[in-house]
């Protein structure tokens, strides 16, 4: 075809169906704009891209601010999964309950109690509280 390839819509939707569906994401329009979706389908789109792009180090300032239930839900098991494929994943929340579910290394610099019994006995939690 030359230098000018034509975009294939139905091939690319199709493929982000694909990934986003093996990560446990299901959007009912994937032609949509990112900007019209929702707060929680934003976040985990943002996450799965950096899972496709093999990130080392990620970085989520308030992941789970002004989240519902499920998609709460949903971004801390894609954290999850980041953390788990090897990358170094940095939550900054004022959810405790988030660092709860979430790391296996921990610390709190609040006035809230750091939590400290909710993590895996088997991972070796770091714990600290400033």
């Amino acid at each position: 075809m030359g230098s000018l390839a034509f975009f294939d819509r139905a091939g690319s939707i199709a493929e982000a169906n694909k990934r986003m569906a093996g990560l446990g994401v299901h959007l009912d329009d994937y032609s949509r704009p990112v900007r019209d979706l929702s707060g929680g389908q934003r976040q985990c789109v943002a996450i799965a891209r950096t899972i496709v792009a093999g990130v080392r180090v990620v970085i989520l300032d308030e992941p789970t601010a002004a989240l519902g239930v499920r998609q709460k839900s949903l971004v801390l098991r894609l954290a999850r999964r980041l953390a788990d494929e090897g990358a170094a994943v940095v939550m900054i929340t004022h959810d405790v309950e988030s660092v709860e579910a979430s790391p296996t290394t921990s610390s709190c610099s609040t006035s809230a109690a750091c939590p400290t019994t909710a993590l895996p006995a088997s991972s070796a939690p770091a714990n600290r509280c400033t």
